[in-house]
């Protein structure tokens, strides 16, 4: 379920186990929990990051990062910022 702010939230009413967010998710953030059943694993369901999606101060992480590399937003605050950076850098190149 994606909530509208974006957050990517797991329910597992709605899961069948069958594991392609596992395999889908690009930043490694969901795991499969298994269970040994005969010689064979079967996924009971996922563990996944929900960007603290209940935290009023967004997710822990960034508020815990001792080196601020941990940024949240929007992708689009993501390419402002880029774009940003260029142009400052176009600027001191220009000097």
């Amino acid at each position: 379920m994606k909530w509208q702010e974006g957050a990517v939230v797991y329910d597992a009413a709605q899961c069948l186990g069958c594991g392609m967010c596992v395999i889908a998710c690009p930043f490694g953030l969901c795991e499969s929990l298994k269970t040994a059943q005969k010689s064979r694993e079967a996924v009971q369901g996922i563990s996944k990051c929900d960007l603290c999606a209940t935290r009023p101060a967004g997710p822990a992480c960034v508020e815990a990062c001792p080196t601020g590399s941990l940024t949240f937003g929007t992708p689009e605050d993501f390419s402002q910022a880029k774009r940003r950076s260029y142009l400052v850098h176009l600027q001191e190149e220009a000097h």
